[in-house]
């Protein structure tokens, strides 16, 4: 960044480098970072998706009335309404079942899940409508039986 090369010049140019000269000279280049868009939207993002349920979800973001949120709700149920039903059941899944486990367990579980994934899930149906025909068009299946009892069994 052009302030990197402001502060190594400024050191380069110093009469002397003692550790408080150092330090004022640093102190010269500290700018505080701006707010993170995620901070400011923690209120939301709990109220909309601390839900159990996709529908229950959907439908908050749905009837958001807060004029500071109605625009970044709006975009997440559009994202949201794009998404494979079944990708979003798991991870849904996935963020409840992750809060009761320390971080190794969690990565554990997204490892053993992967396989699962790949032989149930919808990844591959996702790969074909994005690279492969780039018709952007997924046939996201409605619903699998057969992963619905894999992540049951992970209750």
């Amino acid at each position: 960044s052009d302030q990197l090369q402001a502060l190594q010049d400024a050191l380069v140019e110093a009469p002397s480098l003692s550790k408080e000269g150092i330090e004022h000279i640093i102190t010269r280049f500290i700018t505080r970072p701006a707010e993170s868009e995620l901070k400011q939207l923690a209120e939301g993002i709990r109220k909309h998706f601390g839900f159990q349920h996709l529908d229950e979800i959907e439908q908050s973001l749905e009837n958001e009335k807060d004029e500071s949120l109605k625009t970044w709700a709006s975009k997440m149920l559009s994202i949201l309404q794009q998404r494979s039903f079944i990708a979003k059941q798991t991870s849904l899944k996935l963020q409840h079942l992750g809060r009761g486990l320390s971080l190794q367990q969690c990565m554990q579980l997204e490892r053993d899940l992967q396989d699962i994934w790949f032989e149930h899930g919808d990844f591959i149906e996702g790969v074909r409508a994005l690279i492969v025909d780039k018709d952007k068009q997924p046939r996201w299946q409605e619903r699998n039986p057969e992963l619905e009892q894999i992540l049951e069994k992970l209750s």
